[in-house]
């Protein structure tokens, strides 16, 4: 934490380096070689003979290697551990042998050096011995009884405009990994298996290629199958979970990074975040009731169709409890059960614009006996939401638990079948009376209760907006209009207005630039204006330019934009870009290790100048800040902290000075924070204040962003967790949870950044976009609100990419 200032350090995946600081010398003893290959020899994965031979060959002698078009250069690049290394034999399509060259380092081979040396780190070794297709490295992230979770781990590199900075993008695949099956024929199998060798490591192995190794043999499977449910970002309820976190994963493959590309010559660092808080629209309040509902207003009846395979639970059982948990927020509606309805009179039944429909299911979708389709013709005629209230759904991993079973054919439409001796669909009432069951079906039926609101205002014309959802009027109203996910959105009559951004249309064009003048620009001007200020090196038509044609690369890019132009009180526009690059940064938060170490109990000591507490004053808006984020108990008991702090703070120091009087150089913090409360405590003449004692963990655990006393307090100390954050200098907005994380946190927050191509960057604007409750409690914070408008608006028309909303 930056003890002057009120900001955040927020270390993330990302790296960073200086071109100009690059040392040629020391890269150049990083032994590289080239094959060349005919330019239509490029497309490898297409041509299954490339890949499969080069894949073997090189893999089995554990190169690092990279398949890439570099300038005119295309071909294969494979790096040698020392110039004594005899560089590999490669056959082309006649089986010639291609001659290797080595190539000397100049700068506009950094983007080869850095791939070739990520590919080279050791710290691959304790996961897998050979790489995953096309040279990526393979890192074992999860295990169980019934398969491996594993990432294809890669980098890419892209330069900034300036010329001279240049980010790395560390980013993954996921590669799932499941054991041969009884039917499964080896001899038929054409892709490399996995196995475990004896030290646990999975090894890569070409059947036909070598011996049939002993132990569990173990194939991908394409990724729609698999349906295991998503790990924790970070889970601190044993250390082996903890250890197993997307960031404690990637955290080590950064830092060996960092060491291996120093030896040769770059010079990474970690891009960090220095973030403050902004001012908070939705707070989290300690008080459940109508604290998670206010931003649209619910009420009235809801048409309800029970479709679930179970018969033991009464739907009237399931509405009830649904009727109980929503009362407790303030939320009254009540339930209208439409008895007797099948499949075959979904179209038979007469609805209004503005119904809304509730269907209960107890499956996952994609399984045997889907009935989510059957509901298909009620879709854009009222509001539909389905909810799986099933338990083994709600609280667990059925696939884990084995009363599902992935299907392993990619060619089956079919993605989960029901085990024959599982009890799936077997569950009673008392599986959803549990305090584990309320807690997460409160939370779907949440987000269900307010999708349906949503699509209802989109479906139902005499809806006004500024009713619906009336803490967004200062964002969602005639002075705004976003750009994304493929459609311009804005407000006209209260109303809200969707039209598909296509700029090779040019009926839609028209439309659009009718709403695009009272900003005093158009497409073409828009598309310009990104272009004039494109925030990296290459240019957009490098996104394009993959498969298609021109028609489909443009649509392809328009659809991956994201811009927000606005208009103050005196006509003045800003036009700002969320930025176009789509590789997920992974947060790696500070204290990790010490974070092992409490949970190992095994308490770090650090030298007496890191324990120096700053001014009262400093501490005091600390406390103010967790006050509002909830953390602290109560008003009261909060009230009382900040009366005593200054005195805590004072006995701080003192301890601080008698400790160094003692010749001790580094402490624990129990050591200091124990001698602290004892003479505070003696003081009053009282034995025990669970109260003060607690706050001071929370407080100082926040300032020295430590993990101290209680483990979970560091994850909610994490810059991002909660709140709504924004680093000033750099652009970038982190959107965090609504509540204060557990034990477990299933997702990071939310990072993006945001640029300016016209006026100025309106950051109260993009928070009111931003932070919006209905949007941070589902899968798409992070994103303007808008976009979860438009998601719902494809959602009901879903033959339709042409589908518009005009206001009357």
């Amino acid at each position: 934490m930056d003890k002057n200032k009120d900001l955040r350090q927020l270390p993330l995946s990302h790296l960073v380096y200086l071109n100009s600081e690059v040392d040629a010398d020391k890269a150049n003893k990083f032994v590289v070689y080239h094959y060349p290959l005919l330019n239509n020899s490029y497309q490898w994965k297409e041509k299954k003979a490339w890949e499969e031979r080069i894949d073997a060959e090189l893999d089995s002698r554990q190169f690092a290697y990279l398949m890439k078009k570099n300038g005119n250069l295309f071909g294969l690049y494979v790096a040698l551990q020392s110039l004594s290394d005899i560089p590999p034999s490669i056959v082309d399509a006649e089986l010639q042998p291609i001659t290797p060259v080595r190539v000397e380092y100049s700068p506009v081979l950094n983007p080869v050096w850095i791939r070739l040396m990520m590919r080279s780190l050791r710290a691959f070794g304790g996961h897998c011995k050979g790489a995953y297709s096309l040279g990526s490295p393979l890192l074992k992230v999860d295990s169980w009884a019934g398969g491996v979770n594993a990432i294809s781990l890669d980098c890419r590199t892209q330069q900034l405009k300036d010329g001279n900075t240049t980010e790395i993008a560390l980013f993954y695949t996921n590669v799932p990994l499941r054991p041969l099956s009884n039917d499964d024929d080896i001899d038929r199998i054409k892709k490399p298996l996995w196995v475990y060798d004896k030290n646990k490591v999975l090894v890569r192995w070409y059947p036909g290629h070598e011996k049939k190794p002993r132990g569990t043999l173990f194939k991908e499977i394409g990724k729609s199958k698999n349906s295991r449910k998503q790990r924790p970002f970070l889970d601190l309820s044993t250390p082996t979970r903890f250890e197993q976190s997307w960031p404690m994963v990637l955290k080590p493959v950064q830092d060996a990074f960092i060491l291996f590309a120093r030896d040769y010559g770059f010079e990474l660092s970690a891009k960090t975040l220095n973030l403050q808080p902004l001012t908070l629209k939705t707070k989290h309040k300690a008080n459940k009731a109508k604290s998670s509902f206010p931003s649209i207003e619910i009420s009235g009846e809801i048409k309800v169709i029970d479709l679930r395979v179970n018969t033991v639970v009464a739907c009237e059982e399931i509405l009830e409890l649904f009727k109980l948990l929503i009362a407790q927020k303030g939320v009254d509606v009540s339930w209208d059960l439409l008895d007797g309805i099948v499949a075959n009179d979904f179209e038979q039944i007469k609805l209004e614009r503005s119904d809304r429909i509730l269907i209960l299911l107890d499956q996952e979708k994609g399984i045997e006996d889907d009935r989510y389709p059957l509901t298909k013709s009620l879709v854009g005629r009222c509001a539909v939401q389905h909810i799986n209230v099933n338990p083994h759904d709600v609280t667990g991993d059925p696939v884990e638990k084995r009363l599902l079973i992935e299907s392993k054919r990619d060619d089956d439409p079919i993605k989960l079948y029901v085990a024959s001796e599982g009890g799936y669909y077997t569950y009673n009432y008392e599986l959803l009376d549990t305090k584990a069951y309320k807690e997460a079906i409160i939370r779907k039926l949440e987000v269900v209760l307010k999708e349906l609101e949503i699509k209802r205002l989109l479906i139902d014309s005499d809806r006004a907006i500024s009713q619906v959802l009336p803490l967004q009027r200062a964002c969602l109203n005639e002075s705004t209009i976003v750009i994304t996910d493929g459609y311009l959105f804005t407000v006209s009559n209260d109303r809200p207005v969707l039209i598909p951004f296509d700029p090779t249309d040019s009926g839609m064009t028209l439309k659009i630039n009718e709403y695009l003048a009272n900003f005093e620009t158009s497409v073409n001007d828009l598309l310009t204006l990104m272009n004039e200020n494109w925030p990296y090196g290459y240019r957009q038509n490098v996104v394009m330019d993959y498969y298609g044609t021109e028609v489909d690369k443009q649509r392809r890019f328009a659809a991956r934009i994201t811009l927000v132009l606005s208009k103050d009180k005196d006509a003045q526009v800003s036009i700002m870009m969320q930025d176009p690059s789509y590789d997920q940064t992974n947060v790696l938060p500070l204290s990790m290790e010490d974070v092992l170490s409490d949970l190992t109990k095994k308490q770090k000591s650090y030298p007496l100048t890191d324990w120096v507490l700053p001014d009262s004053e400093v501490l005091l808006n600390i406390v103010k800040e967790l006050s509002d984020d909830g953390v602290l108990s109560s008003q009261k008991a909060t009230i009382r902290f900040e009366s005593e702090l200054p005195e805590l703070v004072e006995l701080w120091q003192e301890q601080l000075v008698s400790l160094h009087q003692q010749n001790e150089t580094k402490v624990a913090y129990y050591q200091v924070k124990k001698e602290v409360i004892q003479r505070w405590l003696d003081k009053r003449e009282k034995k025990k204040d669970t109260s003060i004692s607690g706050s001071l963990d929370t407080l100082l655990s926040r300032y020295f962003d430590k993990p101290l006393n209680d483990i979970k307090r560091w994850m909610s100390n994490i810059p991002g967790i909660q709140r709504i954050w924004y680093d000033k200098e750099k652009g970038y907005f982190v959107v965090g949870g609504l509540t204060s994380p557990k034990a477990q946190l299933m997702r990071q927050p939310s990072i993006r950044q945001w640029h300016t191509l016209q006026g100025e960057l309106d950051i109260e604007l993009l928070a009111d976009l931003l932070d919006v409750d209905w949007v941070r409690m589902n899968q798409l914070a992070g994103n303007p609100c808008v976009t979860t408008l438009i998601k719902r608006w494809k959602e009901i028309n879903p033959d339709s990419r042409d589908a518009i909303l005009l206001s009357c």
